[in-house]
Parts: structure tokens; sequence; C-alpha cells
């Protein structure tokens, strides 16, 4: 991917040149920063040529994006097809028009606001990435494209975007999704869906003959599967829902999504249930690309790294920090390992006050962002909203994130925050599947505190009270510890692991091995 940035000064924002003498090579997917460690301008540009050999008047192409961050605008030969703010999010952008046959070029002009200046009315203050400091300062603070950027050629009538859901005691199967019209006229056509079992073999089929409206109509069908097998972390029986839609004239797009049945809920007694069975979690940490943070962005070295904790004995990881990589999920799909997701505006600890207006909207559009993009996952088993976040503006902004999550997805599991530090012990951690409210499972959720002054003072001798060195508690007396509970870490020279012992209040004490 022979993308190269321009180190001069940017040329002006919507003028398209190109590459300039001086470029150099620049690695995509990457950090800004991974050419030049000292880079100062808050403006990059990239280019790259590709070759088409043919174009068919029966396809739209799409400019596929990821993880580009923060501001991103993408043109294909000079013409401007999207623009995209945030971190961690993938868009297609529509390029037919813009595609010749022959030789291609895409340029892209990538800004990340640094220190306190202001790229297109957007500070650092304004932004979902960790943190109101410099460039570089945190990891995916910096700025880059973190996931390969693609052009994808497809039919101009098509079935798109399934959404599948499986029961899985019933066996029962609702697919919504979208037919795309692009032609501008009523197209006849005949979509054939069918779905193959673990083995191959098609156990549902059905043939629609149908006129195809202009533009997008959303449509759903509904099947049963019978003798259905359980996707888990034993035994991950993937399902495939394939579309097949051949209009009268054209060409015929299929389109496949893997599905599975299984459920994974808290118990009213605080026990974690796959499809009906206690299971006991073995699990870990990761961030959407490896190294320190998600520093290194190779995909060969995620899918060995989903492959070494599988290995490793652990039953469930946690992709925090940003969206999950689909070459992430997929493997966990495929070998059974539970996930739970995050998204890139989930960890807004180190922000500044007061906390910008623009913040709320963004960490919802995140949010729902991650959930339409893996909504499909039968290993994605649960929501994460925030991370490690003492703000109270982001805890109101979980609470009331529910109701808009639960329209798109009310299958799965939603956890309010990874730490709890937000100590509103009112507030349950998690929601089960089917549920619209936030349930109080585990320690002391559910009680009421009476705050009358300093909140975090009350709540530090409350927590001081209830657990280090009361009768029943799990802990021997800490009265030098605050309410989160803290963190104690050692290193075995001889084998090279990590042992991180983390107390918690909220939750009872838990080892991590690390290797």
């Amino acid at each position: 991917q022979c993308w190269r940035r321009n180190t001069d000064s940017p040329p002006p924002r919507y003028s398209v040149p190109q590459p300039p003498a001086g470029t150099v090579p620049a690695r995509i997917p990457g950090f800004q920063s991974d050419t030049f460690p000292s880079l100062k301008d808050d403006v990059t540009w990239f280019w790259t040529t590709f070759d088409l050999p043919e174009t068919n008047a029966f396809c739209e192409a799409a400019l596929s994006t990821a993880m580009a961050t923060y501001i991103s605008e993408w043109w294909v030969n000079g013409v401007r097809v999207g623009r995209c703010e945030g971190r961690g999010l993938f868009e297609d952008y529509p390029c037919t028009q813009a595609l010749r046959k022959g030789r291609n070029t895409v340029a892209l002009r990538l800004a990340m606001p640094s220190g306190t200046n202001r790229v297109d009315g957007v500070s650092r203050r304004d932004m979902v990435a960790m943190g109101d400091g410099v460039v570089g300062t945190f990891s995916w603070s910096g700025g880059g494209v973190f996931h390969p950027v693609e052009v994808v050629l497809r039919g101009d009538v098509r079935a798109e975007k399934p959404v599948v859901r499986a029961d899985w005691r019933t066996g029962r199967v609702t697919a919504d999704y979208r037919l795309r019209n692009g032609r501008g006229a009523p197209v006849p056509l005949r979509l054939v869906a069918t779905v193959t079992d673990p083995k191959g073999e098609t156990v549902f089929a059905r043939a629609l003959d149908r006129t195809a409206a202009p533009g997008d109509t959303d449509e759903s069908l509904s099947f049963d599967v019978p003798r259905h097998l359980l996707w888990s972390v034993d035994e991950p029986n993937l399902y495939t829902l394939s579309f097949l839609a051949e209009p009268a004239t054209g060409v015929a797009q299929r389109t496949d999504v893997a599905f599975g049945f299984r459920d994974l809920r808290v118990s009213s007694d605080g026990w974690f249930e796959l499809n009906g069975k206690r299971l006991l979690v073995k699990g870990g940490s990761l961030v959407a690309g490896v190294g320190t943070m998600g520093a290194v962005t190779r995909p060969e070295l995620v899918r060995k790294q989903i492959w070494q904790a599988k290995s490793a004995g652990f039953n469930m990881i946690r992709l925090h920090f940003t969206t999950a990589w689909p070459e992430m999920v997929d493997l966990c799909d495929r070998i059974g390992l539970l996930v739970i997701c995050s998204h890139g505006a989930s960890w807004l600890e180190r922000r500044a006050k007061p906390v910008s207006p623009n913040l709320k909207g963004d960490f919802l559009r995140h949010l729902l962002a991650e959930v339409d993009h893996n909504i499909n996952h039968p290993s994605v088993v649960a929501w994460e909203m925030q991370n490690e976040t003492l703000l109270d503006e982001v805890h109101q902004w979980c609470r009331d994130a529910l109701q808009p999550l639960r329209d798109r997805d009310p299958t799965r599991l939603v956890f309010v925050g990874s730490g709890r530090f937000d100590s509103d012990v009112s507030l349950g951690s998690v929601s089960n599947p089917g549920s619209r409210t936030w349930e109080c499972l585990w320690g002391v959720e559910g009680e009421k505190v009476p705050w009358t002054g300093d909140r975090r003072e009350e709540e530090r001798r409350f927590f001081e009270k209830r657990f280090w060195g009361a009768p029943d508690s799990p802990f021997p007396a800490r009265p030098d510890r605050g309410p989160y509970g803290d963190v104690v870490v050692a290193w075995d020279a001889r084998r090279g692991d990590i042992h991180a012992y983390f107390r918690s209040p909220l939750h009872e004490a838990s080892q991590y091995v690390l290797r």
C-alpha cells in the first residue's frame, strides 16, 4: 500500500494536488507519527494509486475506509467522496462516478488537532480521543489510519446490511435486510435466501420473485432452523445466511452473513450463564491492534494474538479503546472466544472541564456505530459503554444511552462501564438480554447511600466501612485505600509472567496472568 505523505505545509483544504516532490513512503495501517516521530503538523496528506482493469455498467463502487483518526476527508480522482470525524469508525463512501478504467488515484486529508490548535473548527477538547494533551501522549490519542482501505465493487441490485437475530431456545431466525436498487427504475429480480449449517449442508432455502423499487427498501424474512445447534466456547457452531439477488439484467450479487444461536446473561445470583448453563469466565483485555495500547497495526499479528488467547485457556476477551477489527471478531466466531466490545468514545477519563457540549452526541454515535458494525457476530456477547471514567456527565450519558442501544440490539448483555469509577452503587452494572433497565445483580448495587456533603469523600468512607475490614469483607482492613480498590502487580522473572491482582469494592477480587 504505497501511500505517501506531504511533509510540507498542507495545500488549501479542498484542493487535491498530485503528490509533490519530497514525499516519502508511508505505512497504512499506521500512525501519522510512524514515519515522522517528531511530526508537528496537524494536517497530513496521503496519496495512493491503483489500476482498475474494467468498469461495469451494472456495478456500484464504494471506498471502504476504517478507523481513520480523527478528521478524514477522501477523494477519488479529484472528486470528494466523503468525510468522517471520530475514531475507530468504519465508513463506506459511494464513488461509482469517480472511478475510471485504468489508473485511479485516492487522496486522503487527515487532520489531528494537537495542543490548543483548532483544525476545521475542532480542538482536542471537542474530540472523543482520550485526554486533552498533545498528539501521541497516549497511543491512539495520536492520528492515523488503523485498518486497510479498499475499493469495493458490488452489483447495483442487491440485498445488503442484513441483521440476523437467532433465538437460541426455539431456532427461530429473523433477518432484516435492505434491498438496494441503484438503477433509478424498477427492476424485476429473484432473491434466493439459503442457510447452511456448520457442516455446509443446506437447512433452509426460499426463492422470492419481486420487483425492486428504485433506491433502498427495508424488508424482513423469518424462518425456523430445524434441530439447530448452539454456538458455545467449546462448540462454535456457525451458520451462514446467503442472499443471492438475480436481476433480470445485469450482475448477480451474493451477500453472506455468519450467525449463531447463543445467549449470555447474568443470573439473579450474579453468575454468568451461557446458553442457560453457568460459565466460569476466564477473561483478559485486549486492544484492537497489538503492542502497547494497540501501537502496532498489523492484521497478521492481531490474528496471532487471538489464537494465543484461546490457546492459553481464555474463553472471553474484552476488546476496548476502539472498534474491534473484523479480523479479530471473525476469528473469535470460528474458534469459540466470547467478546465484550467497547467503542472509540468509551475512554474519556482525562478530560478537562467543562466538557465540550459536542461530546454527548459523538459518544452515542460511536456506541451505535460499534453495535451496527458487529451486530451479527455470535462471539460478540456484550457491549460496554465506558471505561474507567470519573466524569458525572459521561455516567449520565451511559444511563441515557441504554434505550437507543436497545432499539438497535435487544439480544445482548450490556455493561454500563469497566471499573465502575462512577461509584454510583444505586445503578446496576448490567442490562440482560431483553431488558431495557440497568439491573442490580453484583455486590452492593442497589443500596441507597445518603450523600450529604462531599460525595467523593462520603463514598470513600462508605466503601471503607462496607469492605475494608468489615466483618463480612473478603479483604483485610486497608484504611489507607480509597473506594476504587487497588492493583498489585508482580513479575515472575523465571517465566516472564506478569500477575495483576485487582481488588474492587463493587466486584470480587480477580487475578490476571499476562504473557
